[in-house]
């Protein structure tokens, strides 16, 4: 059933092709957007994360395990793995304490902190939504984890 499916979108990005002019990357591109949104874990955290940080994890059991969804230095800047590959993002604005917004070309990282406990002088857990956004798509994951140093 797929793979007829995947034929069929095919055979109506050549078809368009053929009859409008269109450009046939302009379809693929829509056909593989929900790959290019993918977000994975992570086990190796990135050399520019060092000292004080955030690390966030998809469960707690992730978070013993420490395969991580999404690590910062405190705010300027961020990793997730998208589709497979540890990428950066910059932040672009924190609106306040619970939200920060991160960009990586046109890929938005936006982070929404829901639950805060401090666990003593330099360890907050936290509970929150990250959300990808890009070409009008998002993908959304809730987190666990904390920031300290």
């Amino acid at each position: 059933m797929i793979g007829l499916l995947v034929f069929e979108c095919s055979n109506k990005a050549e078809q368009s092709k053929d009859s409008a002019g269109e450009n046939v990357e302009k379809n693929q591109s829509k056909l593989n957007l929900d790959t290019i949104l993918r977000i994975d874990t992570f086990k190796d955290i990135p050399d520019e994360i060092d000292g004080c940080a955030c690390y966030y994890f998809l469960s707690k059991r992730d978070e013993t395990t420490k395969t991580y969804l999404f690590v910062n230095d405190f705010g300027r800047i961020a990793f997730i793995a998208l589709n497979g590959s540890i990428e950066r993002f910059d932040l672009v604005d924190s609106e306040t304490k619970d939200f920060f917004t991160y960009r990586n070309g046109p890929y938005f990282l936006s982070i929404k902190i829901e639950k805060k406990e401090e666990k003593g002088d330099e360890l907050t857990s936290m509970e929150g939504v990250l959300t990808l956004s890009f070409g009008g798509r998002r993908v959304v994951k809730q987190f666990v984890g904390s920031c300290g140093c």
